[in-house]
């Protein structure tokens, strides 16, 4: 391995650390990444790339049915036990987190109170968006550089 390779292996190791130090991410994202090797180089990056995708649409319909009245808290319940349990699969710890906030919220039918968490639950998809984007870059071109070496 050259040594390009272990300074990047080991940025990429202290940024996946500190994630897991902030709460962003838990073992789950670890044991995501094991599934990922040379037959499938960029399986992580295509995971969150659906999962993004599928919390945009998530947060879209949630947004449509709080917006209705009166609002629509069971639709809206059923979206954030959705997106808790996608985070919870990817290894999202602290969008889990909100995804808990947000359902007691609704189980108790309060639109003050969700209104005022929303802008929580998008600022921490957007935080871990920002750096799995940055984590997934440094995943693609350690693989390029890996198959341009054989």
């Amino acid at each position: 391995m050259e040594v390009t390779q272990l300074k990047q292996k080991h940025r990429h190791g202290d940024h996946q650390n500190a994630m897991i130090r902030e709460g962003y991410l838990d073992d789950q994202f670890i044991k995501l990444q094991k599934l990922q090797d040379e037959s499938s180089p960029y399986f992580v990056t295509e995971i969150l790339t659906i999962y993004f995708s599928d919390a945009k649409k998530i947060l879209n319909d949630m947004a449509q049915a709080l917006e209705k009245i009166p609002a629509d808290f069971k639709t809206v319940e059923r979206h954030v036990y959705q997106l808790k349990g996608s985070s919870a699969s990817i290894g999202a710890a602290r969008v889990k987190i909100v995804c808990v906030i947000f359902r007691s919220l609704c189980e108790a039918r309060n639109l003050d109170g969700y209104s005022k968490k929303s802008g929580l639950l998008v600022a921490q998809l957007t935080q871990w968006n920002r750096l799995q984007r940055h984590d997934c870059h440094i995943v693609e071109r350690r693989t390029k550089l890996r198959n341009r070496s054989f």
